[in-house]
């Protein structure tokens, strides 16, 4: 049976199944987005009189649902930057409002406030009494379209302001006719001794048109240059929502240790290349000018080669030379590299050190070029090594070893660079730029266990040995550009940095550093009628040890103000901010 299921279940099932599931996700899909923009809002309008004559006066009453877990503040927020619950009438000769009775607001405690705030949640009926102009005409109906201002939040975000509108018909006759006693008793529920004045109930302006001055003063408005700049740059985090300090410290650390994992990967491989460029430089070595020629002098003085007397001893002795060169880089980068760890961790973000090392970098190059000598080879003569026959291990690892101390013109600053950049890189963490001297070393010692052994592997000196000495001249100029490049960026940012405030209030600037710098950007976006936000930012952000986790990275406060905005609302769109606080980590592409 299970196998004629199973030929059953042929192409053609399988594509209506695969259709059915792809319609299944796009409907869940749909209700996520349709749940994630706020709150529902439901109403219900009951009127005392279903028809009014002119002159007199209707009581109509709005009945309200909000969903659970929702509030929108009262009419009197006890926050000034708070946005009141408002229900007005647009501008009408006919039909005024004569009364606006809100509900008894609650006094609600959330997670993120120590203050009480007073609010309207659940099921709410607001009264409005309207009085009809003796102009008015008879035996007609009237529109009149009420608008609802609100701004709905919960325990850990606050969305926009929003306006709701609704319209009511208001039937007009020479008689009047009362509504059900259904009706009646819903119209009684509202106190209708505690009304506001007709002002208060007049409308309001936008919410893009209502910033008050301490608003709008520090309100800066996004160009379209982040558009391009965005493109550069991964969301790596993503926080919505009021979070105490412990969430918050968590939110950075998950985020830190993801990117951590997504580029683990990256990095082994990118560490292994390296490290493998390194062992073919010191290869390459090996063909300059200053090594090429005396190869084979070396082999004479060892006893290796012709004068070993078997391959297997030419060999070994060929592989203690090599095993000097090595050793005696490896043990000199990680005497220097260790030794001046703290020092170069404590300077090395310094914009003077990066001029240092990169001018210092652009001499070494220099020297590739003859423009002047740096030889410590000359030293060897007067090393005495007579008590050591031809042929003895002992001589072949100590001439190795002194061969690569006292390096010539072409192999010293090449050496020199390498010990200076696998410290500078040792200090920034990278702990397997310890080796980068040792394997220098390696890659000069890989061709002697097979010369010890009198095989002719390298080519004949020539003019084309002088050219392997440029490219490690010109090499070394690169590195000296890139150091150059450092100082200029780390002295920029350092300018900007002492006359902006620890937070930048544009996109773009923060964008533009975190490029420069490589550092993440962490984006806060807020408005001032956001309670949630201006708590969180006195109570969290303010934190010592908050202030510490944030130290590595760029930081923007953005404020969303008028999400109505157009530049406005494209930066939410595109980062998908629905309510505020949300924070948002991006790390620049590599």
């Amino acid at each position: 049976m299970f196998k004629e299921t199973k030929i059953l279940f042929n192409s053609k099932m399988a594509l209506i199944v695969s259709w059915l599931l792809l319609l299944f996700h796009c409907q869940v899909d749909a209700q996520w987005q349709a749940t994630t923009k706020g709150p529902e809002i439901k109403f219900q309008i009951f009127a005392e009189k279903d028809k009014i004559k002119p002159g007199s006066t209707n009581k109509i009453v709005f009945q309200f649902i909000l969903e659970n877990k929702w509030h929108i503040n009262s009419n009197k927020p006890l926050d000034e930057f708070l946005v009141p619950t408002q229900l007005s009438l647009e501008q009408s000769d006919i039909i005024k409002i004569q009364k606006v009775v809100y509900p008894e607001p609650k006094s609600v405690k959330l997670s993120f406030s120590e203050e009480p705030l007073s609010v309207f949640e659940g099921e709410f009926l607001i009264g409005v009494e309207l009085k009809v102009g003796e102009s008015a005409p008879t035996k007609k109906s009237i529109e009149i379209p009420f608008t609802l201002k609100y701004q709905a939040c919960d325990d850990k975000q606050c969305l926009p302001p929003k306006t709701l509108t609704i319209t009511y018909q208001i039937n007009l006759d020479e008689s009047e006719t009362l509504a059900s006693e259904e009706t009646l008793k819903i119209i009684n529920k509202v106190n209708w001794e505690r009304f506001e004045s007709p002002e208060a109930s007049q409308p309001i302006e936008s919410p893009e048109n209502t910033f008050t001055e301490n608003r709008s003063s520090s309100l800066v408005t996004p160009s379209k240059k982040w558009k391009d700049l965005i493109k550069s740059f991964n969301v790596i985090g993503r926080l919505d929502g009021y979070a105490n300090k412990s969430e918050f410290l968590g939110f950075i650390e998950d985020t830190i240790e993801r990117k951590k994992n997504n580029l683990k990967n990256k990095t082994i491989d990118s560490s292994i290349y390296t490290l493998l460029l390194i062992v073919i430089g010191g290869l390459a070595l090996n063909l300059t000018p200053c090594v090429l020629p005396v190869i084979p002098l070396n082999i004479a003085i060892i006893g290796a080669g012709a004068r070993a007397g078997s391959k297997i001893k030419g060999l070994l002795l060929g592989g203690a030379y090599g095993a000097g060169i090595a050793l005696v880089y490896g043990g000199l980068g990680i005497a220097v590299v260790l030794g001046f760890s703290k020092t170069f961790g404590t300077i090395n973000s310094t914009a003077w050190f990066n001029t240092i090392i990169s001018i210092l970098f652009f001499l070494l190059g220099l020297a590739m070029f003859d423009v002047f000598l740096l030889d410590f080879s000359k030293f060897q003569s007067n090393i005495k090594l007579d008590k050591f026959r031809k042929g003895s291990f002992t001589l072949a690892f100590i001439m190795g070893g002194i061969s690569a101390l006292l390096a010539g013109a072409c192999v010293a600053p090449v050496v020199i660079s390498t010990i200076i950049h696998a410290q500078d890189l040792y200090s920034q963490g990278y702990k397997i730029a310890l080796f980068m001297p040792l394997l220098l070393g390696v890659g000069m010692a890989l061709p002697w266990p097979f010369l010890g052994a009198g095989l002719t592997l390298m080519p004949k000196p020539g003019k084309w040995t002088e050219y392997v000495k440029y490219a490690f001249g010109v090499l070394l100029i690169l590195i000296s550009i890139y150091y150059g490049y450092t100082a200029y960026t780390i002295y920029t940012v350092k300018r900007v940095e002492e006359t902006s405030s620890d937070w930048y209030t544009s996109l773009e600037p923060g964008l533009e550093e975190s490029q420069k710098t490589g550092r993440p950007l962490i984006i806060d976006f807020w408005a001032t009628w956001c309670k949630n936000c201006i708590v969180m930012n006195k109570r969290v952000l303010t934190q010592p040890e908050v202030k510490e986790k944030l130290s590595g990275f760029v930081k923007v406060k953005f404020q969303a103000e008028n999400p109505n905005s157009p530049e406005i609302r494209d930066v939410l769109e595109h980062f998908q901010v629905l309510g505020l606080p949300t924070f948002i980590i991006l790390s620049p592409k590599k």
